[in-house]
């Protein structure tokens, strides 16, 4: 995420994280907020949501920004989804650890 965006991210309320293809969670750049709102000329609106070349960073993306995108979830169900997320992670980490251990 650049610079810029990490500014103009919180600006406008935009906090979705998504799942990388490693299970890392990153946050989504302006390219997910905006996709939604750009019709690419080439390809129109039968391109699948394709119109950025970086959309494949990450993995299952598409329900989450269309969700976030109809305000079908508000931001809460997002940032606590995330917070979720990332305990299950250092969960599945520790039980991991614990296995290496014994």
């Amino acid at each position: 995420m650049s610079e810029w965006e990490q500014y103009i991210a919180p600006f406008f309320g935009y906090n979705i994280f998504l799942p990388r293809h490693s299970g890392q969670l990153s946050q989504a750049g302006m390219g997910y907020l905006t996709l939604p709102f750009y019709i690419d000329q080439d390809g129109s609106w039968g391109s699948n949501w394709n119109t950025y070349s970086d959309l494949g960073q990450f993995k299952g993306w598409q329900k989450t920004v269309l969700e976030a995108f109809v305000g079908l979830r508000p931001n809460a169900y997002f940032l606590a989804k995330q917070k979720k997320m990332l305990y299950e992670g250092e969960s599945q980490r520790k039980k991991e650890s614990l296995i290496r251990t014994e």
